[in-house]
């Protein structure tokens, strides 16, 4: 997977079975470490997190391979998201 900035809050990844337009919901650190969740334009339920690595003016996404890491990261992003709201 690979990805293109779009505009400042879009993204578009790059898939081996195509691409996925993406908002940038917002980067947070937990554990140490800064994750990015995004969410597809095109309507889809489901949204993506990846940890995001910046170097320089470059930045990078890994996919979290721990799926219980993942859930305590995603739990902590809809914390963040709900307090946004209010």
């Amino acid at each position: 997977m690979s990805e293109n900035i779009l505009d400042e809050n879009t993204i578009t990844l790059e898939f081996e079975d195509g691409e996925q337009d993406c908002e940038c919901l917002g980067i947070m650190e937990f554990e140490g470490k800064e994750y990015m969740a995004l969410f597809p334009l095109d309507d889809s339920e489901d949204g993506y997190i990846f940890e995001y690595v910046e170097d320089g003016d470059e930045f990078e996404l890994h996919d979290i391979e721990d799926d219980a890491l993942f859930e305590r990261i995603a739990e902590e992003f809809d914390k963040v998201f709900a307090e946004e709201e209010e």
